[in-house]
């Protein structure tokens, strides 16, 4: 029997086949794979993409990279390549924003559940996550918002994930995302499925052998009868796990090839030719060649012009754990140098490399996560961002352990994307330490970003004792010298300290940030009048507030900044309230159900139904 045949496997499908109804239905329809490496969770993904479309569905996946740094919401990018169509093009996730929070974030997540909800109207879609315990946090965090946000389309959501490799992180998102899930842990295969699988390749004894050593694992199965094939003696009472398996076929191979595979599986489970020639000084011809063996017994294969990919996971991590690490050292710094030299924008490959690379390069490592983290915050991932200044800092402890002043501003830039990542207590647990050292320092200007940082949390209608200290102690330091950073401060300060048992002395702050912000123009003065105004909405008369308000949309409007549009034109509905003006009420209205339904948020639509309630109250309908 063929290797790639499916056995064993009759709940498992049952489930599939059950989960393709739902899906039809529009009904939650998802399926998550768990197990060991080998044990055929993505053999099963393919069975149940073959069968949707077989049932004239529409089947797609998104692949992480087991071995290697997967890049910022990749399984992602791969699933709305290619659900993209001519007439509809599908929402951009490497784009970058120059509005990086959690608000600009939500709205790019609905972007992308209503594309999905849109081409699921017209046939079933199945969405194929692969080995989602080694995604990247962002794109988990898309995953669970479109779980939720597709409820009632005609969309199937398979997922597979490893048992026992995945970060706390990870498992905490995973066990939110299964539940209502349909969960299927993957047993091992019973000895009369393993002796299906093997078929007549051996003899029936051998099989029994196979099925023993295996303990009915497929990926073994398959491995120990690769074995078998390249020298005839299938060895099988030396051997105590699929990774000795590899190993073994390996060390069968010549030793150039060897090497090859040791540095592509140090790239990751796919490597371009060229940057792994480039590592070892080779030609691209003299790779082909030393490549060839490992092909011709499947463990590499060729996915396009000057791709190749490993036939698992497991093959790419048995080579690299076999590495000493010095020489594993070594390599990852010829990646780090070979994806430069060739440029293409991989900010968080090179990152990844260098940080690998230990000793070897870690002042150049620091730089490189840094600039890998600020890439991750304009795509709007902020877990990768934390993610890589967390291992910037593990680098900066080996390059300059003493220097406390970039310790801090890292720490700062960490808070700063754990606070848009939703992960506020460890973010003021950070800022806490990086304050520290800038007070230490005497450094006021580092004091109060890390003041603005903390105040990135927002709480309405509660007045943060602490948030306000940090924004009076940080303000008092900077000083009365005009200039952004003033402004700023006295905008968050005034915001923070709403409401206040005396209101005038915050709104009194306002109009002194605002007044600041004068000298500013485009990004940074809309920042300044939208925190500022929080602090007089409720407090001031229309009179001086539309104006300000009017400004602010316009500087919205010019930025492409859909999220503070609509905001401003929610206030300005309000301040048409206030004066008792029924037309510009309603006009405003209209202009903000416009902006709201393109946007997409619950919340907004939310605050136009509260709109039309206000509405019908005023007219006498209700």
């Amino acid at each position: 029997m063929d290797g790639r045949a499916l056995v064993g496997r009759h709940r498992e499908l049952g489930t599939l086949d059950e989960a393709l109804r739902r899906g039809t239905a529009g009904e939650r329809a998802i399926v998550m794979l768990t197990g060991e490496p080998g044990i055929g969770k993505t053999r099963l993904l393919e069975e149940l993409a073959a069968r949707s479309v077989a049932a004239g569905g529409v089947a797609v996946w998104g692949r992480t990279w087991e071995v290697g740094l997967t890049p910022a919401y990749w399984p992602w990018i791969q699933i709305l390549g290619a659900l993209e169509t001519p007439d509809e093009r599908a929402p951009s996730l490497d784009q970058l924003d120059d509005r990086a929070d959690a608000s600009a974030r939500l709205a790019r997540f609905e972007h992308v559940a209503s594309f999905l909800r849109r081409r699921a109207s017209t046939q079933l879609v199945t969405l194929l996550l692969d080995d989602v315990h080694a995604s990247d946090p962002s794109s988990l965090q898309l995953l669970e918002y479109c779980v939720r946000a597709v409820s009632g389309a005609r969309i199937v959501i398979g997922i597979s994930a490893r048992d026992g490799d995945a970060s706390k992180d990870v498992v905490t998102a995973l066990g939110r995302i299964q539940r209502g899930s349909h969960r299927l842990p993957l047993a091992p295969l019973d000895c009369e499925a393993v002796s299906m699988l093997v078929g007549s390749r051996v003899d029936p004894a051998a099989s029994s052998r196979v099925w023993e050593l295996s303990e009915g694992n497929p990926l073994f199965v398959e491995e120990l009868l690769a074995s078998l094939a390249t020298d005839g003696n299938i060895r099988l009472p030396q051997v105590s796990s699929v990774r000795s398996v590899i190993r073994d076929r390996v060390a069968r191979l010549p030793e150039t090839t060897g090497t090859v595979l040791a540095a592509a599986a140090v790239v990751g489970r796919e490597a371009r030719g060229a940057v792994v020639a480039d590592m070892l000084g080779l030609t691209a011809a003299d790779l082909v060649t030393r490549i060839t063996p490992a092909m011709r017994l499947g463990m590499v294969a060729a996915v396009s012009a000057d791709g190749y990919r490993f036939s698992h996971a497991l093959v790419a991590e048995a080579l690299a754990d076999e590495l000493d690490p010095s020489e594993r050292a070594r390599l990852h710094l010829r990646a780090a140098q070979a994806l430069e030299r060739r440029g293409g924008g991989e900010a968080s490959a090179v990152a990844h490399h260098l940080l690998a690379a230990g000793h070897l390069a870690a002042e150049a490592a620091v730089g490189a996560a840094e600039r890998a983290a600020a890439e991750a915050v304009t795509q709007l991932a902020f877990e990768d961002a934390a993610s890589m200044l967390e291992r910037a800092l593990a680098a900066l402890q080996l390059a300059a352990p003493d220097d406390r002043r970039r310790r801090a501003v890292l720490l700062a830039a960490w808070a700063e994307a754990l606070q848009h990542a939703g992960q506020h207590a460890r973010a003021s647990e950070v800022c806490d330490e990086a304050a520290a050292i800038a007070r230490s320092i005497g450094d006021g200007p580092l004091l109060a970003r890390i003041a603005l940082v903390r105040g990135v949390e927002w709480r309405f209608g509660y007045s943060n004792p602490v948030l306000i200290g940090a924004l009076e102690e940080a303000a008092a330091l900077v000083g009365d010298a005009p200039g952004p950073l003033r402004a700023r401060l006295l905008a968050r300060l005034a915001a923070a300290q709403q409401p206040a048992d005396d209101p005038t002395q915050p709104v009194a702050r306002a109009r002194h940030a605002i007044a600041l912000a004068q000298q500013l123009v485009g990004r940074e003065r809309l920042d300044v009048i939208h925190i500022a105004m929080s602090a007089m909405i409720d407090y001031v008369t229309p009179d001086e507030l539309e104006p300000i308000l009017l400004e602010a949309l316009a500087l919205a409007t010019a930025a492409g900044d859909r999220m503070t549009t609509v905001h401003t034109l929610a206030r300005l509905c309000f301040v048409a309230l206030n004066r008792c003006d029924r037309a510009g009420f309603v006009s405003r209205l209209e202009d903000l159900r416009a902006r709201s339904k393109a946007l997409g948020l619950a919340r907004w639509l939310g605050t136009v139904e509260l709109m039309d309630s206000l509405l019908a109250v005023i007219d006498g309908r209700f």
